[in-house]
Formats: structure tokens, C-alpha cells, sequence
């Protein structure tokens, strides 16, 4: 059964063993969702603990954080990528098991298409207007990226009747 006390130690060993879990890729499939899983969780670590003061003075001026307000919604978005990294996690052991068109692992996909698909048109939207940096821009071009990845992977694995 189940107990409480067993949870530090399951938390612990899961993130020991993640590191080698990434490495085992059967295909580019699970080879893609492992680097989106790092990428996600370098980038919330670096948003959410600079190590230098000034990494957080580059981060503040390449994301136009001019104020309380931004460094706060910086911290948002990196929290905001802790469980998109868990979601490219679950997505990669399911393509490392080959169960990619199951139900599940093809609404993970549509939700990460249209996720990217709407952040990518506001970001567009706001650098167009001169709301946004241009680093907003770049990010923009990688949430299409990941909505075109998204999207094929929920296209290709269709069940097979």
C-alpha cells in the first residue's frame, strides 16, 4: 500500500534516475521529448536561480523586465515549465514504449500544439505592436516549432484498427 513516508524516498530516487532515463532514447521521437524535457528544465532553473547577479540583469534586459511586476511574471513562466518539462517526460517514456497513439499521449501532443499555437500569436502579436523585446520574438519562433512537433505527433499516432 501506499504510504506517506515513502514519498521523499520515491522523489529522490526519481530524480537520481532521471538523468539516465533521458539518455534512453529508442527513437527521434523520444530523442526530441528528451531535449524539450531539459530544455524546460534549464530554462526554469536559469529564470528561477541566477546564479550571478549578472545572468539576472541579462535576463531582466533580454525579457524587458523593467519592474517588480516582470521579474514576477518571469518567475510565473519558469514555474509554468516545471510541469510542461513532467509533460515531455511522460511523452518521451511513451515513445520509448511505442505507446504514442494511445488516447492519452495524443491529447498531450494536441495540448502542446495548441498551447505553442496561441503563446506563439500573442508574441507575435505584441512584438508586432512594440509590446514585446525581441528576445519575445525568438521564444515566438520556437512555440511554432513546438506546435509543428506537436501537431505532427498527434497526426502521426493514430491508432491502427
Amino acid at each position: 500500500g501506499f504510504e506517506l513516508k515513502t514519498v521523499p524516498t520515491a522523489l529522490v530516487s526519481g530524480c537520481i534516475e532521471l538523468p539516465g532515463a533521458l539518455l534512453r532514447s529508442s527513437d527521434k521521437y523520444s530523442a526530441a521529448y528528451a531535449a524539450f524535457t531539459v530544455l524546460c528544465l534549464a530554462s526554469a532553473a536559469l529564470m528561477l536561480y541566477a546564479p550571478l547577479p549578472t545572468m539576472q540583469i541579462f535576463l531582466s534586459s533580454a525579457l524587458d523586465a523593467t519592474n517588480v511586476l516582470d521579474h514576477f511574471l518571469i518567475r510565473i513562466v519558469a514555474c509554468m515549465m516545471i510541469p510542461l518539462a513532467g509533460t515531455f517526460y511522460v511523452l518521451q517514456d511513451a515513445a520509448n514504449r511505442g505507446r504514442l497513439s494511445a488516447s492519452t499521449f495524443r491529447q498531450l501532443n494536441l495540448a502542446i500544439a495548441t498551447k505553442s499555437a496561441s503563446l506563439s500569436i500573442i508574441y507575435i502579436w505584441a512584438v508586432v505592436n512594440g509590446l514585446g523585446s525581441p528576445m519575445l520574438g525568438i521564444d515566438a519562433l520556437f512555440q511554432m516549432a513546438l506546435f509543428a512537433f506537436g501537431a505532427h505527433c498527434y497526426l502521426k499516432n493514430k491508432k491502427k484498427y
